[in-house]
């Protein structure tokens, strides 16, 4: 690691220093070793605030670079600069990139990722469209990229370490501090696994309340887009989302039941113009990439005995959603869930709107 490399850490550890006022630093002095010692009059006229310059001044007397660098190889963390070749390609593109990203596992600079985020409570829909969508995209090399949360994060995370892929998880807190403690585990199996943890905090950051919306912006900006699986109207996956618009990356939405209150926030997405999925191709389109994983004497196996009386209502040949719920005698309500899940599934696709017949 350079000299200056060890000033860039020093500076993380300060409170407060957000990629603004690092890039401050680093236009006014060009070296930050320069600006570790620099007197507050010379931090004021780089453009810091009065306050953020105080924090500098007071905290940097009990920080040691060195020692920073020492700290982390004990940790096992690694580092990347935006300098470095190896900084993710794609988050070097947004506004105000994070200057450092502390990571434990392998980190690759390719563009074939997608963010996954959701709801932290799912239905049972949502888990199951996780599944299926996470588990084949997977299977394509894309990786997944999700936030570690409780519920669709999680969910994404394991449906890709299922079929062996590879899923980065962005923290809103240090590496020290994986939140929630109850994903330590997942974390784990994620970097033994060929993925990644990564975070813009400083290795003992707590999981502070404003950490998250910034921590969205990296998950988002990381991928080439954002798929939402399943959110309600107020959902920090709708921040990620709206971070993905001014990133000007594509933004994905599940379709679901309107009365749900967890399809709200992505029903909303879909009306703002969201890319409408109801197949893995939808999605997998992206990155030019065909969507056929399973075979498909495997593709027709019903799940449930909903899905057993729609493949015995599609033998006879293509169906319309009426017909269906019909010859099922189901409710509207479950029949259309349950097309929605078989034909990202591929169990069954749509040859017209409204009409169905068995992918075989």
């Amino acid at each position: 690691m350079s000299n200056e490399k060890k000033y860039w850490l020093a500076f993380s550890a300060i409170e407060g220093m957000v990629p603004s006022a690092f890039y401050k630093l680093q236009k006014y002095f060009t070296d930050l070793k320069n600006a570790w010692t620099a007197e507050k009059n010379d931090l004021l006229k780089s453009g810091l605030s009065e306050k953020l310059t105080e924090k500098i001044i007071h905290q940097r007397l009990r920080l040691d670079p060195s020692e920073i660098v020492y700290q982390l190889q004990q940790d096992g963390i690694k580092t990347v600069f935006i300098s470095d070749q190896h900084y993710p390609i794609l988050l070097k593109e947004i506004y105000n990139p994070p200057p450092i990203l502390y990571y434990r596992g392998k980190l690759m600079n390719i563009d074939t990722v997608l963010a996954i985020v959701g709801t932290r409570k799912p239905s049972s829909f949502g888990t199951r469209i996780t599944h299926d969508l996470v588990s084949q995209i997977a299977q394509k090399q894309v990786v997944i990229a999700s936030g570690l949360a409780y519920g669709i994060d999680s969910l994404a995370h394991q449906a890709t370490l299922e079929v062996n892929g590879c899923t980065w998880a962005v923290l809103g807190s240090g590496l020290n501090n994986i939140y929630p403690s109850a994903n330590r585990k997942l974390a784990q199996n994620i970097i033994e696994s060929g993925g990644a943890i990564i975070s813009e905090y400083p290795p003992n950051m707590q999981p502070l309340r404003q950490n998250f919306p910034a921590r969205n912006r990296l998950i988002s900006g990381l991928a080439r887009g954002t798929l939402v699986i399943e959110a309600p109207r107020r959902s920090g996956a709708l921040i990620t989302a709206y971070f993905a618009l001014e990133q000007n990356r594509e933004i994905f939405a599940v379709p679901n039941d309107v009365y749900q209150i967890n399809a709200k926030g992505t029903n909303n997405l879909i009306k703002k113009g969201a890319r409408v999925v109801t197949s893995v191709d939808d999605v997998l389109e992206l990155f030019s990439i065909d969507g056929h994983v399973t075979t498909r004497s495997e593709s027709i196996l019903p799940d449930n005995q909903e899905e057993e009386a729609i493949i015995n209502s599609l033998e006879s040949g293509p169906q319309t959603v009426d017909q269906i719920i019909e010859k099922c005698k189901l409710d509207i309500s479950t029949i259309n869930s349950s097309l929605s899940l078989m034909e990202i599934a591929g169990k069954i696709k749509q040859i017209e709107p409204q009409t169905y017949i068995l992918n075989q």
